[in-house]
């Protein structure tokens, strides 16, 4: 074959070039516009580019830069190598510039068979591996099955650089100035620890009592200080004593301080404790105007912590032991009753979903201990307050929420969880006449307290046809009730006993008294009966302010729209009351100069003996609320009893088991008649639908 036939035949069978085009690559920008990122037209126009010309810039092209040999900080030569495949190029390398931590390893030991099958000792070091997690494909599907979403953290976990095992020197020292690391003599922790279990653990029921009085007697084995001073704040708000309970106060503040200040300092490494604690800081509440550091704050911030380690999920597959499954659905629990007592007290949004829980609804045996006995008292009390919660839960979401539609069946729906809920109370906190039970009173507070919440939401804000169904309005009938029980609580002096929620539970006996005594008509209902329960909870209020510094600020603000302001006394100088029947030389020389140092810091007292003085944010809050009920206040002024007049009352106690009447809306919108419309706009009192959005 000759040439000439192969190169045709090359041509013959050669593909036709496809007419494609390519856009030229543009030249190199100029030093300036390279610095600004602008568009250089030097590798078309040439030296100067245009920009340069226009700013009189100096134009020129900076040169490229080589690949030059570097060298090691042994320095010895070296070159850039080249990756040679894509399992070099792909292949984990070393950066000079920013090394990898040394715990970065401890994500991988994760998913190594010996740590991932291990047995969870130490509860408060838990990983939570939910489903949507990426690294619980590498775990469920080797491993485990896909129910099982707590681990054990490798031992050696916080030994990274960044991730220091103890607070450094600094902190401690820090730490020790402010008092965090001591704790009163042993006989005053004794009270406050009794008091603690006594009245605090039956409603937050977060500590196991039988491990923890092991730990308090043990010098070598000490419960966390967090914790501890944590208990020390909550017992001082309840410790029994011969003395005022506003002598409480000071060292509710001083254990608030050093709980603070060890957990702002990051001094407990165990989540477990650490979620007990934030929930205990909640007890301190002087000050709601702060907005970062109220109780709702700190219930949040445990939820948001429990949620990390997954306390939020069954444990029941974990590897867990027996009692700490317990106490930590006693402790999701607590975190859920919390949640929407705060919700319904301050008017915030719940922060738990329980769409995202599948814990297992907790019943007496979680209540079981090292000692196996259990408190049914206590036990039963918890259980029904969580199917309490349970039916406000609904009843907020229902009636309250941003996409709540109040109708008839709603209602109904809310209305039949209630009764359900009170025809199944157990035998040992259901409320009987003439049995007192200090549990069974506070657990029926909270049961009309969300009575008046629901009907609250059906009561129309002007008058309607049917005037008899606002006499009849279980709303009515729950601030009655809630004034009977009250009254309970004072005649057996344990009233001050209750937990903050009793002041809402109060608020809301007020504002439907106030609403009825306004809002229906004179010749239907006895006005001096209402003003009567409106003086006995207004009585309640007062003694509940010897221990919640807030409640004084509702207090005073009731008195203002009532006429039952009294103007501010001169200052009286009182003997300060040795707390819990001691003297303050008897907590140490530290404890006894931070004492001083925080009275010396309170304002000084221009009210009567008998009120305790407000924080500048509960005089600021008081202010705001009354401007807003003073421009409205005064017609309630003249229409109701002074303090003189005010009507004795004999001790009414409430039926038992009293379901009220079934009240319906018989007209959702609830419209004036034409006959009984104001022709002018009337000051008519205290707005209900203002109050209610103020307070919640």
């Amino acid at each position: 074959m000759d040439k000439d036939s192969l190169h045709g035949d090359c041509v013959h069978n050669q593909k036709p070039a496809r007419n494609t085009f390519r856009r030229p690559r543009a030249g190199r920008a100029c030093g300036s516009c390279h610095s600004k990122r602008v568009r250089c037209d030097a590798g078309i126009r040439g030296l100067p580019c245009t920009n340069c010309t226009a700013f009189s810039l100096e134009c020129s092209i900076p040169p490229k830069k080589k690949e030059r040999e570097g060298e090691t900080v042994n320095g010895l030569k070296r070159t850039r190598p080249r990756r040679r495949n894509a399992q070099e190029a792909l292949a984990p390398k070393e950066s000079s510039s920013s090394p990898e931590p040394e715990y970065a390893d401890n994500y991988a030991k994760l998913i190594k068979p010996e740590v991932a099958a291990s047995t969870i000792q130490d509860a408060g070091r838990v990983f939570y591996l939910a489903e949507m997690s990426n690294m619980s494909v590498l775990i469920h599907d080797y491993y485990h099955p896909a129910s099982k979403v707590h681990y054990q953290l490798p031992l050696d976990w916080e030994k990274g650089p960044l991730l220091p095992s103890a607070t450094d020197d600094i902190e401690l020292e820090i730490l020790r100035a402010r008092g965090a690391l001591s704790l009163p003599p042993k006989e005053i922790c004794d009270k406050l620890v009794n008091a603690f279990f006594t009245w605090v653990a039956p409603i937050v029921p977060i500590i196991n009592k039988h491990s923890f009085m092991k730990q308090y007697h043990d010098p070598n084995n000490p419960p966390s200080i967090l914790l501890m001073q944590a208990i020390l704040l909550a017992g001082s708000r309840v410790c029994p004593s011969s003395t005022s309970m506003d002598s409480s106060n000071p060292f509710a503040t001083l254990f608030y301080q050093r709980a603070k200040a060890l957990y702002d300092a990051d001094h407990e490494k165990d989540r477990v404790t650490t979620v007990q604690s934030l929930i205990l800081l909640g007890w301190y509440w002087e000050d709601p105007a702060t907005v970062t550091k109220n109780v709702f704050y700190w219930n949040g911030l445990a939820i948001s912590i429990a949620h990390g380690f997954g306390m939020h999920r069954s444990v029941e597959s974990s590897d867990l032991s027996t009692e700490n499954k317990r106490l930590w659905k006693r402790i999701w629990w607590t975190l859920f009753t919390r949640d929407r007592s705060v919700a319904a007290a301050l008017g915030r949004p719940c922060h738990v979903d329980m769409r995202d829980s599948d814990v297992e609804m907790i019943c007496e045996e979680s209540f079981i201990e090292g000692d196996g006995e259990v408190n049914k008292t206590h036990a039963q009390f918890f259980l029904s307050y969580v199917r309490l919660s349970i039916v406000m839960d609904r009843i907020m979401v229902e009636n309250y929420s941003t996409k709540a539609k109040t109708n008839a069946a709603v209602f109904t729906q809310c209305d039949q969880a209630l009764s359900d809920w009170l025809n199944n109370v157990p035998k040992e906190v259901r409320w009987e006449g003439g049995r007192y039970n200090f549990w069974s009173c506070y657990l029926h507070c909270i049961f009309q307290t969300a009575r008046c919440l629901l009907y609250r939401a059906y009561l129309p804000t002007s008058l309607s046809r049917s005037r008899n169904v606002l006499r009849w309005s279980p709303a009515f009938q729950s601030a009655e009730v809630i004034t009977s029980l009250a009254e309970e609580l004072m005649a057996h002096d344990e009233l001050q006993y209750t937990p903050p929620f009793m002041i809402y539970t109060l608020l809301s006996a007020l504002m439907v008294q106030i609403y009825q005594l306004r809002k229906t008509s004179p010749d239907l209902i006895t006005t001096s009966a209402i003003k009567e329960q409106i003086s006995i909870c207004m009585q309640a209020l007062e003694q509940v302010s010897k221990t919640w510094l807030v409640a004084t600020m509702v207090h005073k603000l009731f008195e203002n729209i009532l006429g039952w302001y009294v103007p501010d006394a001169p200052a009286q100088e009182t003997p300060k009351a040795p707390p819990f029947g001691i003297t303050v030389g008897d907590l140490g020389a530290q404890t006894a100069a931070e004492y001083s140092l925080l009275n010396a810091a309170r304002p000084v007292s221009t009210l009567p003996v008998r009120t305790k003085p407000l924080t500048k944010g509960l005089e600021d809050y008081l202010e705001a609320a009354l401007q807003i009920a003073r421009s409205s206040a005064s017609e309630l002024r003249n229409s109701y009893a002074t303090r003189s007049e005010r009507p004795a009352r004999q001790l009414n106690r409430p039926a038992p088991q009293d379901k009220g009447l079934l009240f319906l809306p018989e007209d959702e919108e609830l419209k004036w008649d034409e006959e009984d419309r104001p022709r002018t706009p009337a000051s008519t009192g205290l707005n209900p639908d203002v109050w209610s959005e103020f307070f919640g």
